[in-house]
């Protein structure tokens, strides 16, 4: 429908970030399956769902034996350098087609993920490649996405318009999980590389197709979204050289409040990565699970988290509006209550020696800090950077930005 262009761009923002993020917990689980180096594990475990892979045969199944530092280096290679490209992915949003930038990242990288099983046969040093190469193009995605949403956002709809798009990312590991884990031991060892590189390379290829970086390079704009876009003055400029030129580069660096969202988004992926990496790692280890129970259970916690992240940011929206507290209180509150509860949950898990007593103290923490990503990424600070570098030549000043935080 005409009428609707904008929300087929926010469903297909979650679906990439859904997708793309997803890859991460994929390679994480199916390193985790296929590494048999500690205590001559066999997919076999007394949890409530307890199950034994039912993957046979050379074909099916594989069983390397790497030091479980290994199984770190890769997961090390593609943080480090997808961190190095972060900021350089605004830019480019900002210099060219956003939406090419982010419908490449996810195809090179699906791409990427497809011949992955044939590495890992090879040798662990082309996956170590492999994975430094993921890092250096993921790094880019969600950067360039900001840039897209920000420019298809109407004021009146903003947060809910973001909030749906980011639902993606949030649901990302627990999809991933569940269905990796479900496709290792049911299907295939590598089923569910294959799976997500295949969906993520047919999502950037109707990405690069059907959307388009601003609402005014749309043909097929229907009136009522033209009158949309026109009356709530949302001008956001697609990436250009001139663009690029008048972003105050200096004010960024130097403001406060981008500090701030800094320092919370920093925290926030720091423990997010950490949980993708160590949450499969440590159920395997610990607790001896089975791949696919693997999957379920750690999927739980970050289902909840997405409930939490909706509900918590309408909940201290509404705060906000009813001056029951300030903004500023709002914002660290969030921070406070988040990041504190989850941390005193996983230093708990060092006392636990029954798997319940993990599942529900890894579910109630990362449940809880999703009340931190409230306070790190209010309505218009999604993506602070490439959204003000977009914006620029609306506001032209960060005075307005200040004044949101």
């Amino acid at each position: 429908m005409a009428c609707a262009q904008r929300y087929w761009v926010v469903l297909m923002g979650f679906m990439g970030l859904l997708l793309s993020i997803g890859y991460r917990a994929v390679f994480s689980l199916v390193i985790v399956h296929v590494n048999k180096a500690k205590h001559n594990l066999t997919d076999e475990d007394d949890s409530i769902f307890a199950t034994k892979c039912t993957t046979t045969g050379t074909n099916r199944n594989l069983e390397v034996v790497w030091q479980p530092g290994v199984n770190f280096l890769f997961q090390t290679a593609y943080f480090i350098s997808s961190t190095l490209t972060q900021f350089p992915g605004g830019i480019l949003a900002v210099r060219f087609s956003a939406k090419r930038v982010c419908g490449l990242s996810v195809l090179l990288s699906g791409l990427l993920l497809t011949v992955m099983p044939t590495a890992i046969l090879y040798h662990d040093g082309v996956v170590f490649a492999i994975r430094i190469v993921q890092g250096v193009i993921e790094g880019v995605t969600v950067p360039a996405l900001n840039g897209v949403i920000a420019a298809w956002a109407p004021k009146s709809e903003k947060s809910r318009l973001i909030t749906i798009s980011y639902a993606g990312a949030y649901l990302s590991t627990a999809v991933a999980f569940v269905v990796s884990g479900a496709c290792m031991c049911y299907v295939t060892w590598y089923a569910a590389l294959i799976l997500y590189g295949g969906l993520g390379t047919l999502w950037s290829i109707v990405w690069l197709c059907t959307v388009y970086d601003s609402p005014s390079l749309c043909p097929c704009l229907g009136e009522k979204e033209k009158e949309l876009y026109e009356r709530e003055g949302n001008h956001v400029k697609p990436g250009s050289k001139a663009t690029s030129a008048k972003v105050p580069w200096k004010q960024i660096f130097t403001s406060l409040p981008v500090s701030a969202v800094f320092v919370g988004a920093f925290c926030r992926n720091w423990i997010f990565s950490m949980l993708i990496v160590m949450e499969p790692q440590y159920l395997k280890d610990v607790f001896h699970m089975s791949t696919a129970n693997i999957g379920l259970f750690s999927s739980i916690p970050h289902i909840l988290m997405t409930i939490v992240v909706i509900f918590g940011g309408f909940m201290f929206d509404h705060l906000i509006k009813a001056q029951i507290i300030s903004t500023t209180v709002a914002r660290k509150l969030a921070q406070c209550i988040g990041f504190g509860v989850e941390a005193g949950c996983i230093l708990g898990l060092y006392f636990i020696s029954d798997w319940k007593v993990a599942i529900i103290l890894l579910s109630v923490g990362v449940a809880i800090s999703g009340l931190a990503i409230s306070g790190k990424l209010p309505g218009e600070s999604f993506g602070l950077v490439p959204t003000i570098c977009q914006c620029v030549d609306r506001d032209s000043t960060l005075g307005g930005i200040r004044g949101h935080h």
